[in-house]
């Protein structure tokens, strides 16, 4: 058990770690990511990363020390016995959460952001963006509608290998409710939040099916 933020804090930091180690290579850092983080609360918008809201590509991550920070996990194990998991994760991004929640003008971020990435000819053949909208709130600044038309517009931004793919997690309170890569058919009962990220989403591309599925 932990807040909420410190969960979406977690998720971020991993990702992040597991992006630097593929990273990796021969004692190298190889530039095959850039990344940005972005925070959205108290009706603003700001990086996590930096001092401006840019990409920064992944050897400049690589090249910080962050402090690492302790989290424990209860795993539960085929036979119903659990054990408890300590990981050391790399605190890039650290816990926040105060005020109303942003997400349409954070998203208005990020469509400018895709679509500069996408414009930059050095980029034109590379694996298209890809979105992590990790959150524990209710959108507080836009209509259900404004936010499907933004989403839509950053998903419809792409290079020559596809479309930019746009995923949002949902982090709620209601342990009755879990569910991972969704059907439709499968949301329309539940709560209509949950819906609602979901129609701002991305379809999974059938490349990604058996990692998906496994």
């Amino acid at each position: 058990r932990m807040p909420k933020s410190h969960a979406v804090a977690i998720a971020t930091n991993r990702l992040i770690d597991e992006l630097v180690l593929r990273s990796s290579r021969d004692g190298h850092t190889r530039n095959y990511y850039d990344v940005a983080v972005l925070g959205y609360s108290n009706n603003k918008v700001y990086s996590m990363l930096s001092d401006e809201i840019a990409f920064l590509p992944i050897d400049v991550l690589a090249a910080q020390e962050p402090r690492k920070m302790t989290v424990e996990f209860e795993w539960t194990l085929p036979s119903g016995a659990t054990t408890k998991v300590t990981e050391f994760v790399p605190e890039w991004v650290q816990p926040m959460a105060s005020g109303s929640t942003p997400m349409y003008e954070m998203f208005v971020y990020v469509s400018n952001l895709v679509k500069d990435w996408c414009d930059n000819p050095a980029n034109k053949d590379s694996f298209p963006p890809m979105v992590i909208n990790i959150t524990d709130g209710t959108p507080s600044d836009s209509s259900e509608h404004e936010l499907i038309g933004i989403t839509e517009r950053i998903r419809s931004m792409g290079t020559s290998d596809g479309k930019t793919l746009l995923f949002n997690i949902h982090i709620g309170n209601d342990d009755s409710c879990k569910l991972f890569f969704p059907r439709r058919d499968e949301l329309e009962p539940r709560n209509h939040f949950a819906y609602l990220m979901a129609e701002m989403s991305s379809l999974i591309p059938e490349t990604f099916e058996d990692a998906v599925m496994n």
